[in-house]
């Protein structure tokens, strides 16, 4: 029994620990943002129709509107909150510079579709 107990040390320094970040990340650039909660979300997919089962990631956005990048998304679904809307313009470039879309001010959540081969974003929340 005494050697068991020994070894307890060794066992929890091989067990693997869960990753406290939720937001999936990819080489292709993907950046790191916070994950949605229930006032306000951006989730973008490889389809042209917000479809949940093509669904590459999500983050909450902000105020910053920074840049925001991925290899090739379609469609984005906007999130906002009842009193905070969400607004998201969508890009063909990875530079937030040759505008395809703009949602609005989104209260409640609105798809926006067939947006070809975007590479970037600028969405905002709370502004």
């Amino acid at each position: 029994m005494y050697q068991f107990l020994n070894m307890i040390p060794l066992l929890l320094a091989l067990t693997p620990v869960a990753s406290a970040d939720p937001i999936p990340t990819q080489e292709s650039g993907i950046e790191k943002r916070k994950a949605c909660d229930g006032e306000s979300c951006v989730t973008y997919y490889a389809d042209g129709g917000c479809t949940s089962g093509r669904t590459l990631g999500s983050y909450k956005p902000d105020c910053t509107g920074a840049c925001f990048r991925y290899d090739s998304f379609t469609s984005i679904k906007v999130s906002g909150s009842a009193i905070w809307g969400v607004g998201c313009v969508a890009y063909s470039d990875t530079n937030c510079q040759n505008k395809i879309a703009d949602s609005g001010n989104v209260r409640g959540s609105r798809c926006m579709t067939e947006l070809g081969a975007a590479k970037s974003m600028q969405c905002y929340f709370r502004c």
